[in-house]
């Protein structure tokens, strides 16, 4: 009589479960014609701390990891594999679009992540509508739309439950552009500006006909997302249902003077023409109330208001002075940034801070307030509460003015620093943390020619060009007090200051031109060519001599000594300014220059 050669299975043959989670796995014993026999099989895990399994087939998992369930006969065996993942702790709807209009659909997702912040993926999610009436959702997290009105989506992912409001549409009632113009430069790509709004005057998302009048100078995508091409001008014409609207687009280069990148991956430029061009999710170029805006390259802020200076502050917002010293400010206005009482809402184009009087400096790198000099010597703050320029008593006459995250220092006509503000970590270089409103002298009597703050410290040229730093100021959990040398091997000429929270650089240019930077480098912001950190100065790599640098969160932006500008560091944002939203680790050109 022939043998019996077994086949085992074990259903379900694969898993992702929770840590603490139990399963009951089943062994099918068949022929191999398919036909079941009664044969007895022995349960076995193979790595029993990661899960058990008793003789039954019930697993019991007991931490993170991967393993093998195996049901065996003394000749043949089946297995399941199981992951089994740490508790989740985090739960999101991912959507691309909150609205959908009546009979389309649109796909959900989720993210979740466990207790220890990684994401984790596999398990089953269950969706359900509030009310199927207005849009139902299939078991994949597609929701139909099927009359108008907003109706919560939920996902259920081992018991965490999370929901996301949904807004079902029938027509689009109004298209706006937001502003009359845009100029930008070739190779940058405008995207979020069209509006479109319902009935009810809910904005709305869909598709619909863009035409451009010379797509050889910038072409539109049925989202209404421009591509600029060449120089030249064009007109845009966006329609979706009954609602249209036009812009007209104008193309051109720009060489830039000046380049600045903020503490929240934003940056702009001042052209030799004394236009402010913007580049990456901003604010100030006559934007639509509601807009989603993305540019990666420079474009032009709203209004030409032609500067003579500019400095951009915590993320979509920037300050700047016109030839007369009058203060234009724009983008988000809480905390009294804009310096203007009775402003509720964001600036979506530089407005005048009218009760500024007329300087000759601002600096606004700082978390919620702008610094600005007159001609007198006299210092002037806003933000941080303040809604209009306040005067800052208790120092001499200054020269020139720098603003940190949460402190700033200014310089004497002899070359004395006076700091105040924050002082968690030193800042101030006082010797001490003692928080102080009331301007005074860095310790140690140093004489500086100039200053470049940041998130956590400061660094300053003393007389003879050497570097001195304090705070935190490379990218390590510990803190100097007073000013202490950075390479005082080196002749420098300017240092800068950039950074938040835990995420920290600085860099200075030698008097020779060369570019050190140092501290955090997570995304290449030191511009070395890696995302590897260093305590201490490392060249910027490339060659390029530099005539201003200017460091912001996780970006930095230079001019070079050829006049053209270079940002690295992190751009998913577009901060890079490059027309991409790769992430650079080197000096990459910002588009548009000749």
């Amino acid at each position: 009589m022939r043998s019996i050669t077994p086949v085992v299975r074990v259903t379900p043959d694969s898993a992702f479960l929770i840590r603490g989670d139990t399963i009951i796995l089943a062994a099918t014993v068949t022929d191999s014609q398919g036909r079941p026999l009664t044969i007895v099989v022995v349960w076995s895990s193979s790595d029993t701390s990661t899960a058990s399994v008793d003789a039954t087939g019930r697993v019991l998992t007991h931490r993170s990891g991967t393993v093998a369930v195996t049901a065996a006969t003394d000749v043949a065996s089946g297995r399941a594999t199981l992951h089994i993942m740490n508790p989740i702790t985090s739960l999101g709807v991912q959507l691309t679009d909150p609205s959908v209009r009546r009979g389309r659909t649109l796909q959900l997702s989720v993210d979740a992540f466990d207790s220890l912040g990684q994401r984790v993926s596999g398990l089953p999610v269950t969706w359900s509508s509030a009310d199927t009436t207005i849009a139902m959702v299939d078991s994949l997290g597609v929701v139909s739309g099927r009359n108008s009105g907003r109706v919560i989506i939920r996902a259920t992912m081992h018991r965490l439950t999370v929901g996301a409001q949904i807004l079902v549409f029938s027509a689009v009632s109004s298209l706006t552009w937001g502003p009359d113009t845009f100029t930008t430069v070739p190779g940058a790509q405008l995207s979020g500006f069209p509006v479109l709004r319902d009935s009810a005057g809910d904005i709305v998302h869909d598709r619909g006909s863009y035409t451009s009048a010379a797509p050889g100078v910038a072409a539109v995508d049925s989202v209404g997302t421009i591509t600029a091409v060449g120089p030249g001008m064009t007109t845009i014409v966006g329609t979706v249902d009954a609602a249209a609207d036009t812009v007209t687009v104008r193309v051109r280069q720009v060489s830039f003077r000046g380049v600045y990148t903020s503490i929240n991956y934003y940056s702009c430029g001042l052209s030799t023409d004394s236009l402010a061009f913007c580049w990456a999710g901003g604010l100030g170029w006559g934007e639509a109330p509601g807009a989603n805006e993305l540019a990666t390259g420079p474009l032009a802020l709203a209004g030409n208001v032609h500067f003579a200076s500019l400095d951009v502050g915590t993320g979509s917002y920037g300050c700047g002075l016109t030839g007369d010293g009058t203060t234009y400010c724009w983008g988000w206005y809480g905390a009294g940034r804009l310096g203007t009482t009775g402003i509720t809402q964001n600036a979506d184009t530089p407005i005048v801070v009218t009760a500024a009087p007329k300087f000759v400096a601002l600096s606004s790198i700082s978390w919620h307030s702008v610094c600005g000099l007159t001609n007198t010597g006299a210092v002037y703050c806003w933000g941080a509460g303040l809604l209009t320029p306040q005067l800052i008593s208790g120092m001499p006459a200054m020269v020139s003015v720098f603003a940190g995250a949460a402190f700033a220092c200014a310089l004497t006509a002899d070359s004395t620093a006076w700091c105040w503000g924050d002082n968690q970590f030193g800042e101030l270089g006082r010797g001490t943390v003692s928080l102080s409103g009331h301007p005074d002298t860095v310790f140690g009597g140093h004489r500086w020619a100039t200053l470049g703050l940041g998130s956590k410290g400061a660094c300053g040229i003393a007389v003879g060009d050497s570097l001195l730093c304090w705070g935190q100021y490379n990218g390590t959990n510990t803190a100097s007090l007073v000013p202490v040398p950075v390479r005082p091997d080196w002749s420098w000429a300017q240092p800068y200051g950039g950074g938040r929270d835990l995420l920290t650089h600085a860099c200075a240019v030698t008097t020779d031109g060369t570019a050190y930077c140092w501290g955090d480098n997570p995304y290449g912001e030191l511009g070395t060519g890696d995302t590897i950190s260093s305590a201490t100065p490392v060249p910027v790599t490339g060659g390029l001599l530099w005539r201003s640098l200017d460091v912001g969160l996780s970006t930095t932006c230079g001019i070079a000594t050829s006049g053209i500008a270079y940002c690295w560091g992190r751009n998913d944002l577009a901060a890079v300014g490059d027309g991409t939203t790769t992430q650079r680790s080197v000096p990459t050109r910002v588009l548009g220059q000749p």
